[in-house]
């Protein structure tokens, strides 16, 4: 049994937590967002997740200390925009060492550092931390299955592969297969870079294109991202086999309702009532938890 510190109580946090617990492992989980903690805990649901049972034996904290605190793996299930700020808040509760395991995807606006870039710069800036290890754990892996035990499978990415190996047992189980890989780069940069193609399927639906303009988009998009991951030193390898399984998966869920298709295909069309409606919730929920976070870091 492993001791595991979940910070954020997304879809994909809470998920893999219940997963995590359901495997027979110690699982604390913490949020700034007391709302988030009070309904996991009293409800054991999550509301954007209604076919989960949360288990009950999953224990909650407000204080971020506490979730960093003798834990073998710490699993950080932060909205990309947020997860320097909440480094930079743990990083005093962080021991030197640490394996840290973190499930966004992105490429920081200022910096283009990806998320276990930003997780090693800001933990070292106390010059106290040089030997915690960041492991990219990457998909494609959706929050609402993994919330139904549905075969899924995901990439350990780190360079020390000794760290990789602990989280891939750790989150092995009989419904989540991990592989291993030592290009923490590549695997990240294709894993963020398939979600701009995604919205622009999404966009081109929208519009009125067809399965030919998507498969356009697909197509030209998996050759751009090898051509930059190449630049950027990814190895070849990883650049070329994460890309075509992502994509192919964009693929065989492009008429699907995936969240970045079809959230941009209703924007891009001539908004009915119906797709105001939707978008306007959309847009809603995004604009309430960026406050939530930001009053809860300030």
């Amino acid at each position: 049994m492993a001791k595991i510190g979940v910070l954020g109580c997304g879809t994909i946090g809470m998920s893999l937590a219940r997963m995590l617990y359901n495997s027979g492992h110690d699982v604390l989980v913490w949020s700034a967002v007391e709302s988030e903690i009070e309904e996991c805990s009293t409800t054991h649901k999550h509301h954007n997740l209604p076919g989960m049972e949360i288990p009950e034996g999953i224990r909650y904290t407000l204080d971020i200390s506490e979730v960093c605190k003798d834990k073998d793996v710490l699993m950080f299930a932060i909205p990309s925009v947020f997860i320097r700020q909440t480094v930079a808040k743990a990083r005093d509760y962080i021991p030197d060492g640490q394996i840290i395991a973190d499930v966004g995807k992105g490429v920081e606006k200022d910096t283009l550092f990806t998320m276990s870039q930003i997780i090693t710069d800001e933990i070292n800036k106390d010059g106290k931390h040089g030997n915690v290890k960041a492991v990219a754990l990457s998909g494609p892996t959706h929050a609402e299955e993994i919330a139904l035990d549905m075969p899924t499978t995901i990439v350990s990415a780190c360079e020390d592969m000794k760290a990789a190996e602990i989280v891939q047992d750790v989150f092995f189980n009989t419904c989540m297969r991990v592989y291993t890989n030592a290009d923490v780069l590549g695997v990240e940069l294709c894993g963020a870079l398939k979600n701009v193609i995604a919205l622009a399927c999404g966009i081109a639906v929208g519009i009125g294109c067809g399965d030919n303009a998507k498969a356009a988009l697909i197509t030209r998009g998996m050759a751009e991202i090898t051509r930059l991951g190449m630049k950027m030193g990814c190895m070849e390898q990883t650049v070329r086999t994460v890309v075509t399984v992502q994509t192919d998966a964009m693929v065989l869920t492009a008429n699907l309702p995936i969240r970045s298709l079809s959230i941009t295909a209703m924007s891009a069309q001539k908004p009915s009532g119906w797709h105001r409606s939707k978008v306007s919730r959309v847009k809603h929920r995004i604009c309430l938890n960026t406050r939530k976070h930001q009053k809860s870091q300030s």
